[in-house]
């Protein structure tokens, strides 16, 4: 399970400058260098979230890992969270077993900071996690942001204050030159603005929610009208003073808006963190608020601060803050309009979305094309249907819909999650049940999780017989081949892949046809029949012919394989490069590192074995990156060929070239795979045989660390610090530490020379 080194951070980009907080943020650099978990407590609106997203951008060039944020107060679902986690991270996971095991594995010798934003409604969720990723990763800090601590053994607290005087003051500026751009605090002015943001408790949101009437009223107008509002509005009973005002202050930035506003306000609450133009016209559109004037009244929540927009492609999409979400949850829940009616519209936008990368639609979308399907939303949606009565036949649906989604981003844990949610909530025999049957074992069969995805098989193809449902008939059985492939039962794979091609071809179902197809191209080159190729060239012709380039990767690297077997080695190399070439382009995380093995293959086939241990190790790192069980009859072909290298090339010459293409970043391995020639990799070329770690390695050596003490000084674990040893040794063709240490006292006097 992992990612490349080089992606460093993952932190949204700013919808507004920063203003002031240097003593806060130097504060919590300070308690980030002494404590591995900082939480920044405080009301909602105080700048948690600013602060610390300010910080963590502050520390991406110091930490070699990355920065990472969740944010947690997007998920519904404690049980989502490991997967939030395993997201943020950027990491594919194929594997069945809970996520904390693999992110536990990951982090283990990383040394990174991970920002959980918005933790108080999963507070015991995120102890826990927390809690459990410290003690096994020396190497990670956490900083969280929350209401109230996470209450963890280690934790630093930071109670986040308002904005000092002036700083206030200056936000209140910056914001006021956004809608009036010659606007300035002036000697005249200052005494009026100083009194506004001490009424304002100098909470950052409620001075940008203030600022923003400054299109209408001056200074001393708002300052006035505010001390009417809050004698009106605020809550004496409240315990905490700076949330009614805070409460105050948004509400009456709602009693300037124009109704068509407020009716989006409330309406656009259902949205999840972001969303764009057309969903808010789907969802929101009503008859106070007709279709054409949604932009209209959108732009006007945006002068007035209730929402942040952000530019990317193909379009604008609208942001959130959680205080202004939630207050217009509460006006959604005051006014006259259905909040399941618009929870449903929400639902419905995202499955017509769905609808157009489901296995129905006859396509495999690439990365690009479900950008709209963000996954705060998705799981709002899905969410909304297994909560509602009634709905659960929905969400059935929009779990099944979405499978190449879960594909492709390889999120199988939670694709699976979702479906297994479906089945429970919805027993009745469908249509719908019997998809999410075999599209659930499909996610299974990716885990190798071969038992579960038997059972759902089984009962898969009982009900589409009964159903006649030639469709989902078509793919139980094709999956059912592709599950004996995978378990190595080629006698039995062949005839069902083969009866899955003809019953979707019957029905004019092309990609069943072609998927049963690939599989069935696997088996026959594996069997040995010379049929392998004629099928993965037909299927390659269908291919080419449509937008499938999924299905073009994969028949690619079939052909690579057939070719192979018949000697052809070159063309064999070149079929494969293509193959991995178009999985890099498509993110397929698994298809890449099948393609390394496969390449590793034909280096050996060729004579190339130092090459080929070098593929093995780069191919061997991006599988256990991601998680990833491989077939039985890969692994079959693997032995053979890795035996052959070892044989030709000696056991430590073979562990030393194999340890070299571990320990390649994917990108570089990638690159090294694509080369023409036979050229050691970046990372062990030039005049030292060892890679950049394994000088690291041999430096601490020549100081005289034993592997434990190597382990704590580059945060990794012992075991891996002894591997690291025992490559060097055999690079070096040498028995013993101090003959490590002798080499390196001559290379390092011989660069002082030159």
């Amino acid at each position: 399970m992992g990612r490349p080194r080089e992606d460093r951070s993952r932190l949204p980009a700013d919808v507004s400058s920063f203003v002031g907080r240097s003593h806060e943020a130097a504060e919590v650099r300070r308690l980030l260098d002494d404590y591995r978990l900082v939480t920044l407590t405080g009301p909602g609106g105080v700048g948690k979230t600013r602060l610390g997203l300010r910080v963590a951008a502050g520390r991406a060039a110091s930490e070699p890992d990355g920065v990472h944020l969740v944010e947690v107060g997007r998920l519904g679902d404690p049980r989502l969270l490991g997967d939030a986690v395993v997201q943020a991270l950027g990491l594919v996971d194929h594997s069945a077993r809970p996520p904390l095991e693999g992110l536990s594995e990951h982090l283990a010798d990383r040394r990174l900071l991970l920002v959980l934003d918005g933790c108080e409604h999963l507070g015991g969720a995120c102890a826990d996690l927390v809690g459990r990723l410290l003690r096994v990763s020396p190497g990670l800090r956490v900083l969280a942001t929350s209401r109230e601590p996470l209450q963890v053994s280690g934790e630093a607290l930071l109670a986040v204050p308002p904005a000092a005087p002036d700083d206030a003051v200056e936000l209140f500026e910056q914001r006021a030159r956004a809608v009036v751009p010659d606007f300035r605090v002036t000697a005249e002015n200052r005494d009026t603005v100083d009194r506004l943001c001490e009424r304002l408790d100098r909470i950052p949101l409620a001075i940008e929610l203030a600022a923003v009437r400054l299109r209408v009223l001056s200074p001393d107008q708002i300052l006035d009208r505010l001390d009417d509002r809050f004698r009106l509005l605020a809550r004496p009973t409240r315990t905490d003073g700076r949330h009614a005002t805070l409460l105050a202050t948004v509400e009456w930035s709602a009693q300037s808006c124009s109704p068509a506003e407020l009716a989006l306000w409330a309406r656009a609450s259902v949205f999840v963190a972001s969303f764009d133009i057309d969903a808010a016209t789907y969802v929101c559109a009503g008859p106070d608020l007709p279709a054409d004037r949604v932009d209209e009244a959108l732009a006007g929540l945006v002068d007035k601060s209730v929402v942040g927009v952000r530019h990317e492609a193909p379009g604008a999409r609208y942001v959130w803050l959680d205080t202004l979400r939630d207050y217009g949850a509460r006006l959604l829940a005051d006014r006259g309009d259905d909040p399941v009616l618009l929870r449903r519209r929400h639902r419905d936008w995202y499955l017509s979305l769905a609808r157009t990368i489901s296995p129905s639609s006859g396509d495999v979308p690439e990365p690009a094309t479900v950008g709209g399907l963000e996954p705060a939303n998705l799981r709002a949606a899905l969410d909304h249907c297994f909560t509602e009565p009634g709905e659960a036949r929905a969400g059935m649906e929009l779990s099944t819909a979405l499978l190449f989604g879960w594909l492709n981003r390889g999120l199988l844990r939670e694709g699976r999650y979702w479906l297994e949610r479906a089945l429970a909530a919805d027993g009745e025999p469908s249509p719908e049940r019997a998809r999410a049957l075999w599209a659930c074992a499909w996610l299974a069969i990716e885990q190798g999780d071969l038992t579960a995805a038997e059972d759902l098989l089984a009962r898969a193809r009982t009900l589409a017989t009964e159903l006649a449902d030639e469709s989902a008939l078509g793919w139980a059985v094709a999956l059912a081949g592709y599950a004996a492939l995978f378990a190595g039962d080629l006698g039995r794979a062949r005839p069902l892949l083969e009866e899955g091609m003809a019953r979707h071809r019957a029905i004019g179902d092309v990609l069943g046809e072609l998927a049963a197809s690939s599989g069935l191209a696997q088996t026959t080159s594996y069997l040995g029949d010379p049929v392998a190729l004629a099928v993965v060239d037909a299927t390659l012709t269908r291919a080419d012919g449509s937008r499938l380039a999924v299905v073009r990767a994969t028949a690619l690297r079939n052909r690579g394989l057939e070719l192979l077997r018949r000697g052809e080695v070159d063309q064999a190399t070149g079929q494969l490069r293509q193959a991995l070439r178009l999985s890099v382009r498509l993110h397929r995380r698994m298809g890449l590192a099948t393609c390394l093995d496969l390449l590793a293959w034909t280096a050996s086939a060729g004579g190339d074995h130092d090459r080929a241990a070098r593929l093995a190790g780069a191919a061997h790192a991006a599988h256990r990156r991601i998680g990833a069980t491989k077939p039985a009859p890969q692994r079959d072909r693997e032995r053979h060929f890795a035996a052959l290298t070892r044989t030709a090339l000696g056991e430590p010459e073979y562990a030393a070239a194999f340890g070299e293409g571990e320990a390649l970043a994917e990108a570089d391995a990638v690159r090294y795979a694509l080369a023409e020639g036979t050229a050691v990799p970046e990372a062990a070329a030039g005049s030292s045989p060892l890679s950049a770690r394994e000088e690291q390695v041999a430096t601490l050596v020549t100081a005289g660390l034993s592997d434990r003490q190597i382990a704590a000084e580059l945060v990794i674990s012992p075991r891996t610090a002894q591997a690291h040893v025992a490559r060097i040794l055999a690079k070096l063709e040498v028995s013993n530490r101090a003959q490590i240490a002798a080499w390196r006292t001559r290379r390092s006097a011989g660069r002082s020379t030159r």
